[in-house]
């Protein structure tokens, strides 16, 4: 739906320092940017990109809530359970991405990491 905006860079700004004032931790990969719709008016299009450091906070105005997304209705508040079962997941990612570095980096140092690159 396009947006009455007189300056779309504004805007844009403006919720990019949202995004990084009001998420914790940190979203790594956000990309915004007006699209003129010709005849229509100004879209703005935020691609949040995928976050291995979830789950994230939001905070706004004097509110803090953690979200997830789904596909029924986008997003969905997390309740206390379930906000746990994120860390936990969070935890148990880091632990098996810790694995997997250990696991690739004593193959390579054993040399039998596949065929040379080189």
């Amino acid at each position: 739906m396009p947006l009455p905006i007189v300056n779309p860079g504004s805007e844009c700004n403006r919720i990019e320092q949202l995004i990084q004032t009001g998420i914790e931790p940190k979203i790594p990969v956000v990309q915004i940017k007006p699209v003129d719709v010709p005849q229509q008016g100004i879209v703005i299009i935020v691609r949040i990109g995928k976050s291995w450091i979830a789950p994230h906070m939001v905070t706004y105005g004097n509110r803090s809530r953690f979200y997830a997304r789904n596909s029924s209705t986008g997003k969905v508040q997390l309740d206390v359970h379930q906000i746990g079962a994120a860390f936990a997941l969070q935890r148990s990612l880091g632990d098996r991405f810790g694995a997997w570095k250990s696991n690739r980096t004593a193959i390579a140092l054993a040399g039998d990491g596949g065929p040379s690159l080189w």
